[in-house]
């Protein structure tokens, strides 16, 4: 099933917020009720770690209007964060994949035992066993002693079948690609593209006036880190860009 989209246009959208391709950050251009005020960030962050932006008194998905303001169209399908960071909506981050391939780039379940995607414990036989989904069908990719060769035989496969996993750690250029298409991959701070944090992130940090606890909790990082970034001990290069 497709998501469903509203008749919100692109054209309704670009006159009430300003959308930052480069850091992914939508910020409002018209005062409206409550605390929207001109040239203050759009949006929070949900407790799945996506963003959203309430318009008209619906709440979007801000990775889905980002695709709108740019394109001019409703995404056909999911929206994919390449990084796999969620609250990361810079366009270059973002594509429209089927549901299909937008699984193919997650990472194993917290539930995992064996710490690898595609990895499973074989009780039986005191092996690792190496699996594989495509096409709505499971492939067997054979039982392995070590689960480090049973993670090897799926990362083989997925770079085979599983044209939506640039992360695949048996393909270390999947990531230069990524990088070249954007020409650089961001600022001083977020170079690392599965870091926790991007600009988007610490920007809805200093902005936000919620205790430096519950920004912790909502951001998985220290209670420290925030206190860092809101005093600009870290994260300073986003500052010196405003003043310059």
């Amino acid at each position: 099933m497709k998501p469903f989209n509203s008749s919100l246009t692109s054209a309704a959208i670009r006159e009430l917020v300003r959308y930052d391709e480069g850091t992914g950050v939508f910020t409002w251009i018209k005062t409206r009720t409550g605390s929207v005020r001109p040239g203050r960030i759009a949006g929070y962050l949900r407790k799945d770690g996506y963003v959203s932006i309430r318009i008209y008194g619906r709440n979007y998905p801000a990775h889905r209007l980002a695709w709108l303001y740019v394109t001019g169209a409703w995404p056909e399908n999911q929206i994919d964060h390449i990084n796999r960071c969620k609250s990361d909506n810079r366009f270059l981050n973002l594509r429209d994949v089927t549901a299909s391939e937008n699984r193919q780039n997650i990472l194993a379940q917290k539930n995992n035992s064996s710490g690898f995607k595609g990895v499973s414990r074989d009780v039986a036989n005191a092996r690792w066993r190496a699996g594989i989904k495509h096409g709505g069908k499971s492939k067997n990719l054979g039982n392995f002693t070590l689960p480090e060769d049973a993670a090897k035989a799926y990362a083989a496969a997925a770079n085979e079948l599983h044209t939506k996993n640039p992360l695949a750690k048996s393909d270390p250029g999947l990531m230069k690609s990524i990088q070249a298409r954007a020409g650089q991959f961001g600022s001083p701070g977020e170079s690392n593209p599965m870091a926790k944090l991007v600009s988007a992130d610490v920007a809805r940090i200093r902005s936000s006036a919620l205790p430096a606890k519950e920004l912790a909790s909502l951001y998985g990082v220290t209670v420290t880190t925030v206190h860092h970034i809101r005093k600009r001990v870290t994260w300073k290069h986003l500052h010196e860009e405003r003043r310059a």
